[in-house]
């Protein structure tokens, strides 16, 4: 049976610890970043293994910024227009 880590959930503990220090939203989001970093350090020495997950990161960022903006173009054809059904 796989099961966590003592030593994964001392680290999940003692970052939420820390980050609750403060109720200011940045201070727990810096908290949880630099956990963030420190965790993926634990896990690979070589920062080449996380280029498709910081390629994935980046994408998902540019898909969200262009939904915000209205730019996003609809998959498969879909459109926004009026023969589409309305439920109400």
């Amino acid at each position: 049976m796989d099961t966590a880590s003592f030593q994964f959930v001392l680290f999940g503990l003692a970052a939420a610890l820390v980050s609750n220090f403060s109720r200011s939203r940045l201070w727990r989001s810096i908290v949880l970043l630099a956990a963030s970093v420190v965790f993926l350090g634990l896990l690979a020495h070589n920062p080449l293994v996380f280029l498709p997950l910081a390629g994935f990161l980046i994408l998902g960022y540019i898909g969200l910024v262009l939904i915000e903006r209205g730019g996003a173009v609809p998959l498969h054809g879909a459109s926004s227009s009026s023969s589409s059904p309305t439920y109400g």
